[in-house]
């Protein structure tokens, strides 16, 4: 049996995280169990070029991502509740 195409695809673009984007990112506040994500920082991130904002169609921001130095990612987290 095949299956029938979707058109229900989100495409998001991702790019380097400005200094807003970061301040934005510190304001977010998850619920459980995903409270390990809130942040208390003004913003400033210690390796600021190792963050990327995820932007959805509408140019929205809806997630971030922080690469290691090996250029491997970490868990992405997505936007506030």
């Amino acid at each position: 049996m095949r299956r029938r195409p979707r058109n229900d695809a989100v495409n998001f673009t991702i790019e380097p995280a400005t200094p807003d984007v970061l301040a934005e990112v510190a304001t977010w506040v998850y619920g459980p169990p995903y409270e390990f994500y809130d942040r208390d920082t003004d913003g400033h991130v210690k390796n600021p070029e190792r963050f990327f904002a995820a932007r959805d169609q509408e140019g929205a921001l809806v997630g971030f991502s922080r690469s290691r130095a090996s250029g491997s990612s970490t868990a992405s987290a997505s936007g506030p509740t």
